[in-house]
């Protein structure tokens, strides 16, 4: 293609500016929070309100659109021809709850120039409607593919991906896919996730609530404890843990006879512990200090403060390296409080060469020396996708063309739709982006934190990046 034609798609897209902001900031509108037990829909009314709306735009613009058993929605790119490869682009409407916090109103899509503010703008309405909008310009200039190509916007990404799960288990699995969840260039391989929980070994008569967290996925903002009786806790975080960070700090209320400790940390991304500041480890660490405790619950919160420190699994015993996919990480992310006892949710990522059942094992063995036992655990294995491939090569190629920036391919700890189909990689559309100019608070501006947020000028090259890598797909996927 040459630069005649770049230019028309810029000014094509350019043309459609604003009907694209306004069809994102519908979706956005839509607090699609993936949720299990709703008896009129399967993921509940915000992700059915979501997918309805997916698929008026798309047939606005002209595409056949279906609702897949209440986990996703299909939209077709012309009429089915049987004889030709099946290529699927797949991405999901549902979104993490929004939290405590925000700047700016979550379920907006606010606009300030260039940027784009709200939950889900980048993670993940934003990136589906690049790929309907890509598209979309090709169906206005006549191209005829090689393939069958679908878009599918999934329900139940952030909960599991049962949504896809349930899509194989119906329709047979496509002959390459990519998913539009992820920073270019390219990701040909992800860690395995695993979900374990840890429970102690009753509840020790000093502790009335132990709470943080809201998914498992995310490293929580806050984490708090209400202790029986007045107790005088030292605040001073950077005795036992280096933190720079004024955003991070614990404050103590008197109420009721009894003692509300609170810590504030810093949130994000469990696959990215690097980033964030896990405020479950540093409550446990003040609480291990409180002098007036118990024994046993400065035992529990000995466990908790080890297990949480670092996010790479230290604490438990079972950090390690990889050459090709780099560290293990193991968050603290769910911590609860009830009858049973305390409960402490990890999301782990790990080397799909790591034997997982001995991680667990040995997980378990240290957990025990503080009264703690593995209760539940959950795993998907990992990927890796040899780069060279025809197919992978025609996506990394229309990259190269727009950004001409050398980037290579890579592997990651963020799990994505990619690990449960047979040929597939996960293909843009986030293009790293500098937010300062917003002013936003430390931890800000992530897929999973508050104040989402995506430049709209990153999005205009991420169209143009998909409608080339649709058309160089279609000289590699022969029928």
């Amino acid at each position: 293609m040459g630069f005649d034609a770049l230019d028309e798609i810029d000014r094509w897209i350019a043309d459609r500016e604003e009907e694209f902001v306004e069809d994102v900031r519908s979706l956005i509108r839509i607090p699609s929070v993936s949720v299990t037990g709703d008896k009129s829909f399967v993921y509940g009314k915000g992700c059915k309100d979501a997918a309805d709306r997916m698929i008026e735009i798309a047939e606005a613009y002209g595409f056949k659109a279906q609702d897949c058993g209440g986990r996703c929605v299909k939209v077709s790119y012309g009429e089915y021809a049987e004889g030709k490869p099946d290529v699927e682009i797949w991405g999901h409407l549902d979104v993490v709850p929004e939290g405590d916090g925000w700047k700016y109103p979550p379920y907006e899509c606010t606009r300030i120039g260039d940027y784009l503010i709200g939950r889900g703008i980048g993670d993940n309405k934003g990136p589906l409607m690049i790929v309907l909008y890509s598209m979309r310009w090709l169906k206005e200039h006549g191209v005829s593919l090689n393939y069958n190509l679908s878009q599918l916007c999934g329900l139940a990404e952030e909960t599991g991906m049962e949504d896809a799960s349930w899509y194989l288990s119906q329709y047979r699995a496509p002959d390459f896919a990519f998913i539009s969840d992820c920073r270019f260039p390219l990701c040909h391989g992800e860690k395995g996730r695993c979900t374990m929980t840890f429970i102690s070994d009753g509840v020790p008569n000093d502790l009335l609530e132990l709470e943080a967290g809201i998914v498992v996925n995310s490293v929580a903002e806050t984490a708090t404890a209400l202790l029986k009786g007045n107790h005088e806790i030292n605040t001073g975080i950077t005795e036992f843990y280096p933190i720079t960070s004024n955003a991070v700090y614990a404050e103590t209320e008197y109420t009721g006879g009894n003692t509300k400790v609170t810590v504030h940390g810093i949130a994000g991304h469990a696959a990215a512990p690097e980033k964030c500041i896990n405020p479950v480890g540093i409550l446990a660490g003040l609480l291990d200090r409180c002098d007036s405790l118990s024994a046993r619950t400065r035992t529990f919160m000995a466990f908790l403060e080890s297990a949480c420190r670092d996010g790479y699994g230290t604490g438990l015993g079972i950090a390690c390296e990889d050459p090709v996919f780099d560290r293990m990480t193991c968050a603290g992310t769910l911590l609860r409080l009830d009858a049973g006892g305390i409960r402490l949710s990890f999301d782990m990522r790990y080397p799909p060469s790591l034997p997982i059942g001995d991680t667990l094992d040995a997980a378990d063995l240290e957990a025990r020396r503080f009264g703690f036992h593995l209760e539940s655990s959950h795993h998907r294995d990992g990927y890796y996708q040899d780069p060279e491939t025809p197919q992978i090569q025609a996506l990394i190629k229309a990259y190269e063309t727009v950004r001409k920036d050398g980037a290579k391919p890579y592997v990651m700890g963020g799990n994505t739709y990619a690990g449960l189909f047979p040929h597939a990689v996960a293909f843009g559309p986030a293009i790293p982006s500098d937010y300062s100019a917003l002013n936003l608070p430390p931890g800000h501006g992530g897929g999973h934190a508050c104040d989402e947020v995506q430049l709209l000028s990153s999005f205009r090259q991420a169209i143009k990046i998909y409608i080339l890598a649709l058309q160089n797909l279609s000289e590699v996927m022969q029928p």
